[in-house]
């Protein structure tokens, strides 16, 4: 593997180290670092960074988060050619979450090998090749 999509769950986990799932996060992105696997998002993750931290009230946690992903992270953009894909991709898959759509459309847009993702539902998604982080540390462990 070369590429992987993270999911906004992964940096979100990743930057609370209260987290249940931080260390799963953070072994997955150690793995990824070591192997030389590029990790790639889209800026949907950032926007989806901030809604959080705001609902929250943790402005400043999510601008940390953003941040400190700038520098683990290659950023996508979302084009016009990415929102028609999304739209066709949405219409044949209603039963997923409209940004869970979205993010599957820009990792197979650009060509990414697989997408991880805490996301149990989107496990069974046939957009591209998704991933547990736990499925990516364990894959080969050479």
């Amino acid at each position: 593997m070369n590429s992987l999509y993270i999911d906004t769950n992964i940096l979100i986990y990743q930057s609370l180290s209260l987290s249940k799932l931080y260390a799963v996060s953070y072994a997955f992105m150690k793995k990824c670092h070591k192997k030389g696997i590029e990790l790639v998002t889209s800026t949907e993750t950032f926007q989806e960074i901030m809604y959080v931290a705001q609902r929250n009230n943790q402005l400043k946690q999510g601008l940390q988060t953003c941040k400190k992903s700038l520098e683990i992270v290659k950023v996508l953009d979302i084009t016009s050619k990415t929102i028609s894909l999304y739209l066709s991709f949405l219409q044949k898959n209603p039963q997923l979450i409209s940004r869970d759509v979205l993010h599957l459309t820009s990792c197979y847009e650009n060509g990414i090998e697989g997408f991880v993702t805490f996301d149990k539902q989107l496990l069974d998604s046939h957009i591209v090749p998704v991933y547990n982080p736990k499925t990516i540390i364990n894959f080969s462990s050479s």
